[in-house]
């Protein structure tokens, strides 16, 4: 239930950061005692399902902004925040360089993150236009100090953690271990002269690292689509496109018992063709294991040849 809770009021706009927040200032906190079903009232009153008007202020380097946001009409840069905001805000982020200044935008949203990623993704997508005409631009807002103004507070946003940054990094033991396998393994493709297969390398290397300095989920999965093309034997003449090419490669490796599944769909198979003979094959066996395995022997014994032969036919 709670599974589906979460997946419909996401579905409805709250963003993910502001479940987390209100779940573990309602229930996870450690002073909080829980002693009557009011606490689940109380977390249902936190989606109004009303969106709601907020301040979003963003620390940005004005000299790289200013090129972008000179288009935009609607927006615009202040060297120092109105008396009414100053006060509401933290002295770390309202200190700032004489290169920076302050961006605010007014975002309607149904909480102050989605407030937050609206505005990101308007400066993204305004950003993207921009650099159809002028290549050498390049400002990650993303990555700009922000915090955001409402009627019920004040918060701050930072930016998504990637999803590489979740895993344990590895000591410098492993790290000097891999490289060494890694440079050993690279040096042998050089020496073997298949120029192809040592620049696919390089390049696959290079399309993980890509990877990692993109937030974006979609720009990883391209640069590990890439890597897919780039390292297997991906044939423009073959009768199947490139798409089916790599996961008629990737299958095998990724899937669960990947051979047992394939004599499990045959087994199938069998039954819908032939229900006789399947129940001839597997005899008095009434388990899936059991039964993966009856097919197998009659896929690979000799004994079997005969009948194997006769469904071919």
């Amino acid at each position: 239930m709670t599974k589906s809770l979460l997946t419909e009021l996401m579905n409805y706009g709250y963003s993910l950061r502001y479940l987390y927040m209100m779940m573990n200032r309602l229930f996870w906190e450690p002073k909080r005692q829980i002693d009557s079903p009011d606490s689940i009232d109380t977390f249902f009153d936190s989606f109004t399902f009303q969106k709601k008007d907020y301040r979003v202020i963003f620390k940005i380097d004005k000299s790289r902004i200013e090129q972008l946001i000179t288009f935009i009409d609607e927006l615009n840069c202040v060297e120092n925040l109105p008396d009414d905001i100053y006060k509401k805000l933290e002295k770390s982020f309202v200190k700032k360089e004489r290169h920076e200044a302050f961006l605010l935008i007014n975002q309607k949203a149904l909480d102050p993150f989605d407030a937050a990623e609206r505005a990101i993704d308007m400066l993204e997508i305004n950003t993207s236009v921009y650099r159809l005409y002028d290549h050498r631009y390049g400002y990650n807002i993303s990555n700009a100090d922000c915090v955001i103004l409402g009627d019920e507070g004040t918060y701050k946003y930072s930016r998504s953690i990637k999803a590489v940054e979740h895993t344990k990094k590895p000591s410098s033991k492993e790290i000097r271990e891999g490289m060494d396998i890694a440079n050993e393994a690279i040096k042998n493709i050089a020496r073997t002269g298949d120029y192809y297969d040592y620049l696919s390398v390089l390049s696959a290397i290079q399309y993980h690292s890509h990877s990692l300095d993109s937030y974006s989920e979609e720009n990883q999965l391209l640069d590990l689509w890439a890597i897919f093309e780039s390292v297997l034997d991906i044939s423009n003449k073959h009768t199947s496109d490139r798409i089916q090419q790599i996961c008629m490669h990737l299958v095998p490796l990724l899937k669960h018992k990947y051979i047992y599944s394939l004599f499990k769909q045959l087994s199938d198979d069998i039954k819908n063709y032939n229900e006789e003979l399947f129940n001839e094959i597997v005899r008095d066996e009434s388990s899936e294991t059991d039964i993966v395995f009856r097919i197998c022997e009659f896929v690979i014994l000799d004994e079997h040849m005969e009948k194997r032969e006769n469904i071919l036919m």
